[in-house]
C-alpha cells in the first residue's frame, strides 16, 4: 500500500540578498546577461524587475528568483511611485484579457462595408455569382 503525499503551497523563501533596489544579473530568457534593478518581491519566488527600459531596454518584467544573480550594488528606489508599483504588482497586470466572443464572419463584415452577393437569376449554379463592394 502506497501512501499519498499531499503537497501544500508554502510561501517561497526569498534570499537575503534580494531586497528592493539590488542590482541583479539575469541568467535566462531574452534579456540574459543584462543588469536590472529589483523593484519588489512578488509571491512564490517571482521578482518584479526593470532595466530601466530607457537605459538598457529591459522593460518591467516578472522573473523567477532562481534565474538571477544578486550583486552587492544597490540603488535608492525611494523615488519610485508606490501607487504605480502596487498596480503593477497586482496578479492581473501581466495577463491578457480573454475575448468573450470569437470573431465570426458577421463581425468581419461589420468592420467594413458588407459585401452584397448577387446571383444570376437564370442560372442557379453556385459557381456563377458576383461580389459587389469588394
Amino acid at each position: 500500500m502506497r501512501l499519498q503525499v499531499r503537497k501544500t503551497l508554502r510561501p517561497a523563501k526569498v534570499r537575503e540578498t534580494l531586497v528592493p533596489g539590488t542590482i541583479l544579473i539575469l541568467l535566462a530568457g531574452r534579456f540574459r546577461g543584462k543588469r536590472v534593478i529589483l523593484l519588489k518581491n512578488l509571491d512564490q519566488g517571482v521578482l518584479l524587475v526593470t532595466g530601466p527600459f530607457k537605459i538598457n531596454g529591459v522593460p518591467l518584467r516578472r522573473v523567477n528568483s532562481r534565474y538571477v544573480i544578486a550583486t552587492s550594488k544597490r540603488v535608492d528606489i525611494s523615488g519610485v511611485d508606490a501607487k504605480a508599483l502596487e498596480k503593477t504588482a497586482a496578479p492581473g497586470y501581466f495577463t491578457k484579457d480573454k475575448k468573450a466572443e470569437k470573431k465570426t464572419e458577421e463581425a468581419f463584415f461589420k468592420q467594413g462595408e458588407k459585401a452584397e452577393v448577387r446571383f444570376d437569376s437564370e442560372i442557379s449554379n453556385i459557381s456563377s455569382f458576383t461580389l459587389i463592394g469588394c
